[in-house]
């Protein structure tokens, strides 16, 4: 599972040598001109080493980038020395490190696409120079993954002769470390949506979340066989580690704390989804209970709760669920908006608002000025009421209409300040403008909305009546952040304008808040594209805001914009008699995630004609039903291949992250309840020697 790990650290030549900690970070062999030393790395693999730096970089730092990228060895001893030079104290801080952890469930270009984008917006628009050194260790005893990245920054702007006099204070704020750290988290969490993976990471603690379990302690393999060699038996309270009894201990407390109130179980679900399957549940449980007949006690007491609500029946064991305590929050958050809402206040003068549309008109001469959707949206956005909601598919002139609203409020003597949950969406904001050079300068200051709220919540805030904020990107905003957003404009008299596209990323915690507040409160829709300027592309990307995907992109297939690259992959017998163990697991991997989404595709279709009827018969009538059974074959045929050579495998699995479990469903007895279900899985899996990574999963 997705791990989040962020630490920051100075490193100067009071503590070690810093040309040394150059070395080893990227795997160089690197000579120090301070001491006379030379300082060989060359045998420590590290994967690429590239250099990011900020826009207005002198051209002698762009040569030692593409020296860098040409040669690896030269270019980061040229980058040592100018930046070594610099400094003459002999306790001098050199470095910055910004060390951090890559994710399993990402290859290694979609981890190196995400640092280099969290590092260029983040540390090379502060104006640091930041060399990347990506690591994808793995122990060769025990086979785990340490995949992480050493971003070593500069303390220094970087001058045309190369560093600057003086250090930069700003960068050693406390404040700015926290705030990296939180975006850390949006961005990880941005790219595993983006690749399709449902797993979040956070910055936060457990107690900081309001989540009552305490934190397991991590035990690798290399912990676990050598508790399985000392105690082959596996008797209760025969450890021989100390992470193992650390591990022990801090299980059986989550245990109690499960025992004295089963709701917790409830509540860290409810966390991540505001609507779930009882599946879910049970798979939280059995993380913390393993003993069939007190997990069976336990799962009966959640089924009673009083904190569970129904909220949609299945006979196929596929029933909707959510909470009390979500429910409340919901209600809670539709009754703040509406009230905002209703606010006479933050009205504007006509006369301000004609002479804006006039000069966004002159200025949009050439593209048709502003559409009829933009100017309905400006007049609702400046109308009054302290929240006002703006949705619009990509393209349609959102940051226009945004940027004609700021200059009638600037006119009304109103400051615009702008809001994003995530610091690439915040630079966005800032940076927006309309399509025109002469206009380029209705950018918003903006910053992150957690920055906002922790500020807020320290009384650091300074705005008021006079303010207008824009959250830009509310669709991602869950729904805890979204309450507190609101509880803050209302007590500082702000008025806020909702933007967002309801068609993108979905929030990274529980509850669909901007869909809650846009039904409550009305909204206004931008849907005529004008980014685009051929028509079939236009009908496109209204098919695309609409998720009407295959039909947009038969738009381009019908123009030829659409070039299919064929991925050969192995049968299965291909792969046994080649001994291709790799293949047969990716083999296992792909008809996972096709079956997976094919059934997930035609679920969508039937809930939308027919919400009402059988699910599981009218999927057997689905155009695609045929596919999904094809990929589900093949996904079950190798996952027998695996569990028939589990122990061979083993290693493999592990690299990979991929979870047993999942294997050893596909052969379980359906008519079963789920907890017997879940035994008969594990049974299964120590038939295979494959239970082990059961426990590394927890």
């Amino acid at each position: 599972m997705a791990l989040y790990h962020f630490s920051v650290k100075v490193i100067s030549r009071g503590s070690r040598n810093t040309v040394s900690a150059m070395a080893y970070r990227s795997g160089c062999k690197l000579y120090d001109e301070q001491t006379g030393q030379s300082f060989d790395q060359r045998s420590k693999d590290v994967e690429h080493v590239e250099l990011a730096l900020p826009n207005d970089a002198p051209a002698w730092a762009v040569d030692v980038q593409r020296l860098m990228t040409e040669d690896r060895q030269k270019g980061v001893q040229a980058f040592c020395e100018i930046v070594e030079s610099a400094e003459k104290r002999v306790d001098a801080r050199i470095w910055r490190e910004f060390e951090f952890a890559l994710h399993r469930e990402l290859t290694k270009e979609q981890n190196m696409a995400l640092a280099r984008e969290f590092v260029e917006d983040q540390l090379c628009a502060l104006g640091m120079a930041a060399q990347l050194n990506f690591h994808f260790d793995k122990e060769e005893k025990t086979g785990d993954e340490n995949h992480h990245c050493h971003v070593l920054v500069t303390t220094r702007r970087l001058d045309e002769d190369g560093m600057n006099q003086k250090k930069e204070e700003e960068w050693n704020k406390k404040e700015l470390l926290l705030d990296l750290r939180v975006q850390w988290q949006e961005y990880s969490n941005f790219h595993l949506k983006l690749n399709g993976h449902d797993v979040r990471v956070d910055h936060r603690s457990h107690k900081d979340r309001g989540i009552e379990i305490e934190p397991q302690p991590k035990m690798g393999k290399g912990v676990l066989e050598m508790e399985r060699r000392a105690n082959p038996e596996n008797k209760p309270d025969s450890f021989v580690t100390d992470k193992a009894q650390a591990f022990h201990d801090t299980q059986l407390r989550n245990l109690y704390r499960i025992m004295r109130r089963p709701d917790v179980v409830l509540d860290i679900v409810s966390k991540h989804h505001s609507t779930f399957m009882w599946a879910d549940v049970q798979k939280l449980l059995h993380r913390y209970v393993d003993e069939l007949p007190l997990f069976q006690k336990l799962e009966s007491k959640l089924k009673n709760s009083n904190e569970l609500m129904l909220l949609k029946s299945d006979s196929e064991d596929q029933s909707i669920y959510t909470t009390r305590s979500m429910l409340k929050a919901e209600r809670s958050l539709i009754e703040n908006a509406d009230a905002l809402g209703k606010e006479k206040s933050h009205g504007v003068q006509s006369s301000s608002i004609d002479p804006a549309m006039e000069k966004a008109n002159r200025e949009l001469k050439k593209f048709g000025g502003l559409s009829s959707d933009q100017v309905t949206a400006i007049h609702h956005l400046v109308d009054e009421g302290q929240l006002k909601c703006v949705v619009g598919i990509a393209g349609a002139g959102k940051t226009t209409a945004l940027g004609v609203c700021h200059d009638i409020w600037k006119a009304e003597g109103y400051s615009v300040y702008g809001l994003a949950p995530t610091g690439k969406a915040a630079q966005n904001l800032e940076t927006k403008s309309l399509e025109t050079k002469s206009l380029e300068q209705s950018g918003i200051p903006s910053s992150t909305l957690h920055k906002f709220l922790k500020d807020f919540k320290e009384g650091r805030c300074q705005y008021n009546s006079k303010s207008v904020l824009v959250l830009d990107e509310a669709g991602m905003v869950d729904m805890e952040r979204f309450e507190q957003l609101l509880g803050a404009v209302k007590q500082l008299g702000v008025k806020l304008i909702v933007v967002g596209d309801g068609a993108q990323l979905q929030p990274v915690e529980a509850g669909p808040a901007f869909r809650l507040v846009t039904t409550r409160l009305g909204k206004v829709e931008l849907n005529t594209v004008v980014r685009q300027k051929q028509e079939w592309q236009r009908e496109a990307t209204v098919l695309f805001g609409k998720q009407h995907t295959q039909a947009a992109i038969q738009k381009y297939v019908d123009k030829g914009h659409v070039h299919i690259v064929e991925e050969t992959l192995p049968t299965l017998h291909e792969a046994l008699d080649r001994g291709d163990r790799e293949g047969v697991l990716k083999l296992y991997e792909v008809s996972s995630r096709t079956s997976s989404l094919i059934y997930r595709e035609m679920m969508r279709d039937i809930n939308k004609t027919n919400p009402e009827g059988d699910s599981y018969a009218l999927t057997k009538q689905h155009q695609d039903f045929g596919r999904y059974l094809e990929w589900k074959s093949i996904q079950k045929s190798s996952a027998a291949q695996i569990l028939k050579e589990g122990e061979t495998y083993r290693p493999l699995m592990e690299a990979r992250a991929l979870d047993p479990l999942r294997l050893a469903n596909l052969f379980v007895d359906k008519k079963q309840n789920k907890a017997a279900q879940g035994q008969q899985a594990l049974d299964l899996l120590k038939k295979c020697g494959l239970d082990e990574l059961v426990e590394l999963k927890k």
